[in-house]
C-alpha cells in the first residue's frame, strides 16, 4: 500500500510581503497603522489581493511571485484604503469619503515638511 502525498500547501513569500508593505507606509506614511494592522491570509487561487472588515488581507501566492514588489505595494495601499472608506461609513461618517484624498494630501505635505525641517512651529 503506498500512501499518496499530498501537495505542499502554498506558503506566502513573506520577505515580498514585508517589502511591498515598506514600501507602502514609506510612500503614504499618514496610513501606517492602517498597514500595520493587515493580518495576511493565505489564499491560492484568487490571482489578487483583498481584504475583508476585519482587517484580514486575502493574497495569493502566485501575486506575490509574478508581481513587482512596488506593484503589490500598490494594491496593498489601494486595500487600506477599502478599509478605511469601510471604517469612515461605519462612523456615519459618509461625508468624510470625500475628504480623505484632500486629508491625506495635507498629512502627506506636513510630513514632508517635517522631514526637511521647513516647516514652522505654527503649521
Amino acid at each position: 500500500m503506498t500512501e499518496s502525498k499530498k501537495p505542499e500547501p502554498a506558503k506566502l513569500d513573506m520577505t515580498r510581503l514585508s517589502a511591498a508593505k515598506l514600501i507602502a507606509q514609506l510612500a503614504l506614511p499618514y496610513y501606517r497603522m492602517w498597514f500595520y494592522t493587515l493580518v495576511p491570509v493565505c489564499r491560492p487561487g484568487i490571482q489578487t489581493m483583498g481584504c475583508d472588515q476585519w482587517g484580514r488581507l486575502y493574497i495569493d501566492p502566485w501575486c506575490l511571485d509574478n508581481w513587482s514588489v512596488e506593484q503589490s505595494a500598490l494594491v496593498i495601499a489601494h486595500e487600506v484604503e477599502h478599509l478605511i472608506q469601510h471604517f469612515t461609513m461605519l462612523a456615519g461618517h459618509a461625508h468624510m469619503r470625500r475628504q480623505l484624498p484632500m486629508i491625506a494630501h495635507r498629512q502627506h505635505q506636513r510630513t514632508e515638511l517635517d522631514r526637511f525641517g521647513t516647516r514652522s512651529k505654527n503649521n
